[in-house]
């Protein structure tokens, strides 16, 4: 993903690539002696901190890299769909061919919930198979934490931050009941 928005960085004005730095770091143990006036928790990175202390760490690592009227934008995810209907049935994913290669790709998922660690596994099965007949499969677990949105305000409120926006989606939606990701921005308390 970094080596990603390396490339794209590369096609922007100068003006824009330099006010970027690109940091690979363990956001739990993060000093990078400088503050900011943005700090930016995209993509759902929350949610692979897997226990309350990793995200207690993480809050507290970027709390200290904070300006004072910094901001922090936290994108969160929760499984409310699977929380209320739990199923672990299989679930297919889009079946594509690779206009490059002529691979055809088909992908599946099926999600298993631990409520009592609040951890979501899902399991993922990708199929390959080559223009020739070739078929590679890789199978992998992905897991990530879920917080409730009461907690997560909990939580953000006991590492001194206050709760200033709360919306769905990157297009600033309102938050309904069932809403699966929501963008928390959050100022210092």
């Amino acid at each position: 993903m970094l080596a990603i928005l390396d490339d794209r960085l590369k096609g922007l004005p100068s003006v824009v690539r330099n006010r970027v730095q690109i940091i690979q770091a363990d956001v739990c143990e993060l000093e990078l002696g400088a503050k900011f006036g943005l700090v930016m928790v995209p993509y759902y990175v929350f949610n692979y901190l897997l226990t309350p202390e990793a995200q207690s760490q993480a809050l507290d690592r970027i709390k200290a890299h904070l300006a004072d009227s910094g901001l922090v934008i936290v994108d969160a995810f929760i499984p409310m769909k699977r929380l209320a209907s739990p199923d672990e049935r299989q679930i297919r994913r889009p079946d594509v061919v690779d206009p490059d290669t002529g691979n055809r790709i088909r992908s599946w998922n099926t999600f298993r919930l631990h409520t009592q660690s609040s951890i979501e596994y899902r399991f993922q099965r990708f199929e390959i198979e080559s223009p020739n007949g070739e078929l590679r499969v890789k199978e992998f677990t992905v897991e990530r934490r879920y917080t409730l949105a009461d907690d997560l305000e909990r939580l953000f409120l006991s590492h001194g931050f206050k709760v200033s926006e709360v919306f769905t989606g990157y297009r600033g939606e309102p938050p309904q009941p069932d809403s699966e990701q929501l963008v928390y921005v959050l100022g210092v308390d």
